[in-house]
Formats: structure tokens, sequence, C-alpha cells
């Protein structure tokens, strides 16, 4: 089989023949064959055979050009083999929405990166069609296999985005999409925008539009997509409040089938990067020596806070090699900045939480949060970012996964 690689992308319905999409798990660039192949992408899914078969005539959306590596197909008619050419009729790129095609121009995030990043339903039901939207469902089981050691598995919850999602979301697999695979601890983030982006665009997301991230209604996952979509350069994300459980007790409306992210242009370019929300061992284990030497000399203020539960802060339960938590490290649990329904506190209540735990936002800090495995941390620095705090943030995702299975670090009790 030949093949080349190419920016194209069809929009709408209908069958192609010669010059196919072919699906693939790197979607940095769009991967076709010369082969007879048949690429179908119909109302809510995508699939791609192979069609035996004499002719070269491709049935494609009438008045459709192609454009050199970076052009769209849509809409219906016929077009003949070899459009993937260097034919230039299409001058800008295009996105089908629920009201009909808009320029890409028209859909920028226009959202303020200092607004609350928290959204309400009622917000996303008006934009549905203007913005792109990631189902992070999944959960963590947690069990004890002896006195006061636990056991936890992290599991995505793909079964259930197909029993139902808001309408034009896409799965993302937290235990799996955009992680590293060469880390040394479990779900660690990659950090190099260049493996990460292509995750994104495979998803449908774009640097062009907002982003709206939900996941099953309890604030655990989505506030971590947040962190990851931040730090690599998204220019507006947002969190919906009460995920899809106040969605549902709304009786707002569901869909069955997953979108065909093919059909969608998504060109993940960050203009900025923001490497210092991530932080290192090393890091953690330099703020640690700068607290002790503040003691006598305070500069800047260094604060780690441990978002796991009192039980693992005081080291009474583990999930690693060793209990007991980051030396100087603060705890302020991430259901502490969340209400019982899975909303999280309004404004006003997250900074009193924060500021009775010795976190004042008005004081410049320089704070780092961590958790078991770098998720429950998150719901820390989403607080620290509505309240405005002062000074910088980051999150240590490697956290007690990596911390606590060392020897050669050190803990308290």
């Amino acid at each position: 089989m030949e093949t080349f690689l190419s920016r194209s992308l069809v929009l709408g319905g209908g069958w192609a023949r010669s010059g196919a999409f072919m699906r693939t798990s790197c979607v940095a660039t769009r991967r076709f064959s010369r082969e007879n192949s048949v690429f179908r992408c119909s109302g809510l899914s995508c699939s791609a055979f192979s069609r035996r078969g004499s002719g070269a005539n491709t049935r494609l959306p009438s008045g459709v050009r192609s454009q050199n590596s970076l052009s769209l197909i849509f809409g219906s008619g016929t077009a003949s083999q070899g459009f993937f050419s260097e034919s230039r009729h299409i001058q800008t790129r295009l996105c089908f929405t629920s009201t009909g095609l808009k320029s890409r121009s028209e859909i920028r995030c226009q959202i303020d990166d200092k607004e609350d990043p928290v959204v309400s339903t009622e917000w996303l039901a008006e934009r549905l069609s203007d913005v792109c939207i990631l189902d992070v469902r999944g959960h963590v089981d947690s069990y004890l296999v002896e006195e006061g050691v636990e056991k936890s598995e992290y599991k995505a919850d793909y079964d259930e985005y197909l029993e139902g999602h808001i309408p034009g979301a896409v799965f993302f697999s937290w235990v799996k999409d955009g992680l590293d695979p060469q880390a040394s601890s479990r779900l660690q983030l990659m950090e190099d925008v260049n493996d990460f982006a292509p995750v994104m665009e495979a998803k449908g997301v774009s640097t062009e539009k907002p982003v709206v991230i939900y996941d099953r209604g309890d604030g655990l996952l989505a506030p971590r997509i947040w962190w990851a979509l931040v730090l690599h350069g998204h220019p507006c994300v947002r969190i919906l409040n009460g995920g899809l459980k106040k969605w549902v007790d709304e009786e707002r409306p569901l869909e069955l089938y997953e979108p065909c992210t093919l059909k969608v242009y998504a060109d993940y370019t960050p203009k900025k990067l923001y490497p210092s929300l991530v932080a290192s061992w090393e890091d953690v284990l330099s703020s640690v020596s700068g607290m002790n030497a503040e003691k006598e000399s305070p500069e800047e203020k260094t604060a780690i806070v441990d978002a796991r539960d009192n039980a693992q802060y005081q080291g009474h339960i583990r999930r690693s090699k060793l209990g007991g938590r980051i030396p100087g490290a603060i705890n302020i649990p991430r259901r502490s900045l969340v209400r019982p329904d899975g909303t999280f506190e309004p404004v006003d209540v997250q900074r009193q939480v924060l500021k009775e735990a010795g976190l004042d936002p008005e004081i410049p800090t320089k704070l780092i949060a961590y958790c078991n495995g770098g998720v429950a941390s998150c719901t820390v620095l989403l607080a620290w970012h509505r309240v405005s705090g002062k000074g910088t943030w980051a999150n240590y995702d490697g956290s007690w996964n990596e911390w606590g299975n060392r020897d050669d670090l050190p803990v308290d009790m």
C-alpha cells in the first residue's frame, strides 16, 4: 500500500474512493491510501473499509474543491479521483455548527482567561454548537487490602459514555489519553506539546474554539483535564459545574452515538505554553528546603498542599509503599472545595476554605499541590485560580504515587 500524508478534512456525508481517510492512532497528520478504499462518514459515526470495483469517481459534495494538504471537503456531490491535489479554491477553513457554517475567525475564543473557568449547564446549553466538548467520565475504585493499606484502580467510564452523553461530546480517557507511557509513575501527563497536540486534535479539540470539560458529576476529573489543557496553552478552557449528573437531573438532551471527529477541523497550535504549571519531585524537594529557610528569613511564601483525605495525610491509610506526607505540607482535602451534590463551592466559600488552611490569596505564594496521582490536587489549583490567588502555582504530577514509593525522599507522619 502506498500512503501519503495530508491535513485535508472530509466534512458531511458521502462516499469517498481512492484517497480515503484511514483512522489511525497518530493524527498529527491524516493518513490516506491510494488503494481502493472507501471512507464513509455519516451523521454520528465513522467507518473505513475497502471496496472492489471499477471507475475513478468519488462521490463528494457539489461545488467542492480541495486545497493543498490543508483543505476541507464538505456537502454532497461528486469529484474525480485525485481530489487531494494542488487546486486552491478554498481560501478559509470552515467549521460545521448546528446553525450552519462559520468561518473560524467567527468562532475564535472571545472569553477572557481571567473569567471563572467553571460554567453552568445553562451556559453550555446555549453554546453546544460553538465549543469543543470532552467527556472525561471515570472513577477510582479503592479497597482495603490490609489494615491501613488501600489499593486503588483507575478506570475510564467509556461504556457509560456510549449509553448517553452531552450532544457533540467526545470521550477522553483520563487513564490513557495524553499520558506519558515512559513516566515513572501512573497517570503522568505528556509534557511535550508536540506529543500532546495530536491527541487533542484526534478528539476534535482546537485552540481556536473554547473547550468544555465534564465528568460524571463529582468534580474529580474535569479539573485535571482543565489543568492539562492550560499547561499546554489552550486559551479558553471551561469546566461544567455539576458534570453530567446535573445535566441529566435537569432533563437536558443526551446523544447516544460518537461524533465523527474526522469531520471537524482541529488545529491545536498554542501561542504560549506554561511549563511552570507542572512540578517534578526535584522542584518539590527544593521547595521543602526553601520552606525551612523561610522560618528564619521569609522573603517568599512557599506552600505545599496535600489534597488527599486527612487519614492519608496523617499516615493512617496509605496507597503506596510509604504512608505520611511531604514535609511541611498542609492538608486541604479536595472534598472541602466541592459541595455534596458534586458542584463546586462558590468562589467566596473556596476562598474561606483556603484562608482557614493558611493560604491567603492576597499574599504572593509559590503553591504546589499534590495528591496520589496528580488528579485531586487540580481541584485545589482550580480553586486558587478562581479566587485570583497571587503568585505561581503548579501540580506535582507524580504526587504520592511517586514520592511515597521512593526511599530517598523525606516523609513526615
